[in-house]
């Protein structure tokens, strides 16, 4: 997709929420919600940063893939 939209100025990245404490993983998640989406609302506001396509975890660390 990054690559895709890269002629029509669209900058792609993908994100990670880390691992959050909600029902799905029972609340074992080693972060809570609040700080999950204010990683990765900062993330969506500094995505130019990043290399197009790359995966970012909420905290602003590359995740290798």
């Amino acid at each position: 997709m990054a690559v895709d939209l890269a002629p029509q100025h669209i900058h792609v990245v993908t994100l990670h929420p880390g691992w959050v404490q909600t029902d799905m993983t029972h609340q074992t998640g080693l972060i809570d919600i609040d700080t999950s989406v204010a990683g990765m609302v900062d993330v969506i506001g500094h995505a130019r940063d990043y290399e197009a396509g790359a995966f970012i975890a909420y905290d602003g660390s590359i995740v290798p893939y």
